[in-house]
């Protein structure tokens, strides 16, 4: 095992992806471009360190649901964790330079004892340990975690969305020491270059990406958002035929789904109002209601009334399987979709 290197003057930074702000465009950059001297990126074999990290660091992974469905015994969790952790101590221990960068989504799912676990960790070689956390705006925030959430399964367009910042980021706060924690707005059209990737090393302090144009994931369209509203009303969870489907969705063009501003007070629940608390903490604004572009939906009703253009791009895509069996409703629709992902699909794939 390679021997410790020395903790003092040297620095780790931590980027804890947070929901829809760009984490994979980051994450790739970080795994194939990154060539500064004295700056290495901590990782395996992808760009993405979120697996080892909720696995090593987690004290409960029992109530997540991907260990749930596992079936996986007491004995079976702990023999995991301990394979992780001793993997990611063994990795940390080979990082050389002076700067260490590690990102991980799931970082937002540790508490504050699993954080203070992880520090501990990282203060054996890192002396100084700095956490970046992207925060989305309210709205598009909500209105993202309703695609992401329709993809797996269907969900109700007034589901609840609670939103309780302020105990998360008092934790990060405690466990790093507040002048540690960068919380930076989610707002491309202010971001260096527009790229997120530009604004995460410009708080590094590493020159811009250059050319580097990572794929910009803007969401669903709202004919794609009501078709798969649609699809989910009859087929309710996620069969592996969907993966197809939902890729085939993202090309249907049109405005962009928007959640209208009554829509988003009545699924919002804010605990101790934790956006204004947050929005005073990070010294800025989270509001992004100025150049909104798209169709707001305020109801259900707003879902289901398709555009003759979406029918019209559905009957090209299926060859005519919308109004095979007569007047195309909700039923028929969602049939069709179902038989075009299957023929999607394609033999040998399913699971």
């Amino acid at each position: 095992m390679s021997t410790p290197v020395e903790s003092e003057q040297r620095t780790l930074i931590l980027h804890g992806g947070m929901h829809k702000t760009g984490s994979s465009a980051i994450q790739e950059y970080l795994f194939r471009h990154l060539e500064e001297p004295g700056v290495e990126y901590f990782c395996f074999d992808r760009p993405n360190s979120s697996l080892i990290l909720l696995e090593a660091f987690h004290s409960c992974l029992e109530s997540l649901p991907r260990y749930r469905d596992m079936g996986l015994t007491d004995e079976d969790l702990s023999a995991k964790r301990a394979k992780a952790r001793r993997r990611f101590q063994r990795h940390l221990a080979a990082c050389r330079k002076q700067t260490l960068i590690i990102s991980a989504e799931s970082f937002s799912l540790l508490d504050l004892a699993d954080c203070q676990d992880l520090a501990e960790q990282l203060r054996t070689y890192y002396s100084r340990i700095k956490l970046v956390l992207y925060v989305r705006p309210l709205r598009s925030r909500i209105e993202s975690a309703f695609q992401q959430k329709l993809k797996q399964r269907w969900i109700p367009l007034e589901d609840k969305v609670v939103i309780n910042f302020r105990k998360q980021i008092s934790n990060y706060d405690a466990v790093f020491g507040r002048e540690n924690v960068d919380i930076r707005p989610f707002h491309p059209d202010i971001f260096p270059g527009h790229s997120v990737v530009n604004d995460f090393l410009q708080a590094c302090k590493l020159p811009p990406a250059g050319h580097f144009s990572p794929r910009v994931n803007v969401g669903l369209s709202l004919p794609a958002v009501q078709l798969l509203y649609i699809y989910r009303l009859q087929y309710s969870q996620a069969g592996s035929e969907d993966k197809a489907l939902l890729a085939r969705l993202s090309e249907l063009p049109g405005e962009r789904f928007r959640m209208h501003r009554d829509l988003v007070q009545k699924v919002l629940i804010e605990r101790d109002d934790s956006y204004a608390w947050l929005e005073e903490r990070a010294g800025v604004s989270l509001e992004d209601d100025s150049g909104r572009d798209g169709v707001e939906v305020a109801s259900e009703s707003d879902l289901l009334r398709l555009e003759a253009s979406t029918l019209q791009w559905l009957e090209e895509q299926t060859a005519g399987l919308v109004t095979a069996s007569g007047q195309p409703g909700p039923e028929a629709i969602a049939a069709a979709l179902k038989t075009w992902a299957m023929c999607l699909q394609g033999p040998g794939e399913s699971s």
